[in-house]
């Protein structure tokens, strides 16, 4: 029997889509998830997207009990396992400005999965990285390329893209030292789509408020490149399967689209599926569409705006961002491409007013 491959923290949102695409290609997997209480749930997620699902699911899928703050159970993880796909990320702080809650955890929670790898003698990994590691400049007309580097020392670096880019260096460090281990690490942009039944998508709740009652009637003045996290799932385990993957950094992104754009595609689909009857009459604001018309808020209210909201404190330093993006070496490489951005939104959508 085959041995199967390692997928860290199988119970978020893009890991367990990545357990999907690996089991639709007729692999084996093990899965690290916080608590195997979380066993069964993550079962019965991946189930609905599995195709031919049958009574061998089980014996498909196995859990391993690890957590990246904590060496215990990583030895058990990757002991005979082909390789290794790491999407697991420390549980975000409280405090979105607690530079140290985000660094700290991240880039040891990374070494900690590569040294149990290096001890079991594991020889292919690949990293969940972000867009964030590969964008340099702050403002104006920023590029995104997995060919550079966000600069950590920059003063406009939320902590949360400081770990980021540390994190992903740490892990090339470590190949370097360790050059028996092949690496590949992608580098996903806005990361939405359908979630998995009972699956929480922390980075397509932005969409999620714009379909629910209370709407997003005005946004921030902040570009985004959309990425699918299908897609992004489908090229993490073409970066597995492919040895031409190895040494490379892998943009994951697509089209670029404003907030507005955002909430206008996703206002329309909860408008179409209110009409259709098909938003559930006893969630609190059914009654409400949606704006048919989303305004773009100006910066100066948006900045006073997040210095009451911490949350908002990430998005002030991409205000006004014109983005271009280069994902040419995935295309190159994997022969990857992302799926159109409105699909992409409308699914989102969709999912959201299905499972409200």
């Amino acid at each position: 029997m085959a041995r199967p491959v390692l997928v860290t923290g199988g119970s978020g949102y893009i890991g367990s889509w990545t357990i999907v695409e690996l089991v639709n290609r007729g692999f084996r997997v093990r899965t690290t998830v916080r608590s195997l209480a979380k066993a069964d749930g993550v079962r019965k997620a991946v189930s609905s997207a599995i195709r031919g699902v049958s009574s061998d699911l089980v014996d498909r899928i196995e859990f391993v009990e690890a957590d990246l703050s904590s060496d215990a159970g990583w030895d058990a993880a990757l002991r005979g396992v082909d390789g290794v796909l790491h999407v697991a990320s420390p549980l975000n702080p409280e405090d979105p400005e607690d530079v140290e809650a985000f660094v700290g955890p991240a880039v040891e929670g990374t070494l900690r999965v590569l040294r149990a790898a290096e001890r079991a003698g594991v020889d292919r990994a690949v990293l969940v990285s972000s867009a964030a590691a590969c964008t340099p400049a702050a403002h104006g007309d920023v590029v995104m390329d997995d060919n550079l580097w966000t600069d950590p020392e920059s003063p406009h670096l939320s902590p949360y893209r400081l770990s980021k880019v540390l994190a992903e260096k740490a892990a090339w460090e470590f190949a370097v030292a360790h050059p028996r281990m092949e690496l590949a690490t992608v580098l996903p942009g806005a990361v939405l789509g359908p979630a998995l039944p009972g699956v929480s998508a922390s980075s397509a709740q932005m969409v999620e408020r714009m379909v629910t009652g209370r709407g997003m009637p005005a946004v921030p003045r902040v570009e985004m490149a959309v990425v699918d996290v299908r897609d992004v799932a489908s090229l993490l385990v073409d970066a597995f399967e492919r040895p031409a993957a190895a040494g490379h950094r892998f943009l994951t992104a697509g089209e670029v689209l404003t907030m507005k754009q955002v909430a206008e595609i996703a206002g329309g689909v909860r408008r179409e599926m209110a009409a259709a009857g098909a938003v559930n009459p006893a969630r609190p604001g059914a009654e409400k569409k949606g704006p048919r018309r989303v305004v773009t808020m100006p910066d100066v209210a948006f900045r006073l705006a997040a210095k009451l909201d911490k949350n908002l404190h990430p998005l002030v330093s991409m205000l006004g961002r014109h983005l271009t993006v280069n994902a040419q070496r995935a295309q190159d490489v994997l022969g990857w491409t992302a799926r159109p951005a409105r699909t992409t939104i409308e699914d989102t959508a969709r999912d959201y007013v299905e499972r409200a």
